[in-house]
């Protein structure tokens, strides 16, 4: 009795462990969608099935609000446009609206899918601001104009060629923060990060808030004016 009794517990025991196995697993898969690097969104196609772009007529606007996880590429073009590419298999993936200058898109994917990040081509003749509710990667490609304010949460990734410096970079994160703008130079960046960051820019002028996390500061050339604070384990990469 004994010896069957511990049988039983032992198959139970090793199926739970294989369950919770297989729960950190698909974990890590999500966790994978979330991150803003873009290089393994694609891979996602074997449990999505196959993406397809869907072109979206929209009027003027110079802000964006993401309401979801988004990976875009914004290119500087006289006539505004947008491109979405998302799973064929979700018919209602996400939607589009405009309120005043902020064109808004929403994802509607929920579940297991809640942070797999849309992919997003947009066109416009300039922009100014970008606030996203989850992860974001941002991708620019021409000159937003003078000033540019990013705003998100759990992680943005902001990286950019500029034909010409900007005037002024603005970015504030709570959670992971990747600034690749080495190619794209600011004149005046302010910066307020929590969490992990990793910064390589071109600031030729002032540099100037808050870091409170962990992580490295990579800078071209050293600001006429530095005013940074940081918190935590931040290093400080020698131009």
């Amino acid at each position: 009795m004994k010896t069957s009794s511990r049988i039983f517990w032992g198959f139970w025991g090793v199926a739970a462990f294989l369950v919770l196995a297989s729960v950190a697993a698909a974990a890590a898969i999500t966790r994978s969608w979330v991150s803003p690097d873009g290089r393994i969104l694609r891979s996602a196609e074997s449990l999505t099935g196959p993406w397809e772009n869907r072109d979206v007529p929209v009027e003027a606007f110079s802000k964006l609000r993401l309401e979801g996880a988004f990976d875009v590429q914004w290119e500087s073009f006289d006539t505004p446009a947008l491109t979405v590419s998302a799973p064929r298999r979700f018919q209602e993936a996400y939607s589009v609206h405009r309120e005043g200058e902020v064109l808004v898109l929403r994802s509607h994917l929920s579940g297991r899918f809640a942070d797999l990040a849309l992919r997003v081509t947009v066109k416009s003749p300039s922009l100014s601001d970008v606030a996203a509710q989850k992860s974001l990667k941002l991708r620019l490609s021409g000159y937003p104009g003078d000033a540019l304010r990013v705003a998100g949460r759990e992680a943005v990734w902001l990286e950019g060629k500029c034909p010409k410096p900007l005037e002024r970079l603005e970015l504030r994160v709570r959670g992971l923060t990747m600034l690749h703008m080495a190619k794209c130079p600011v004149k005046n960046l302010f910066l307020e990060a929590d969490g992990r960051v990793e910064i390589r820019a071109d600031v030729s002028g002032r540099l100037e808030g808050r870091v409170h996390g962990d992580g490295r500061i990579q800078l071209k050339q050293t600001p006429a004016h530095s005013r940074l604070s940081t918190f935590g384990n931040v290093q400080w990469v020698e131009p």
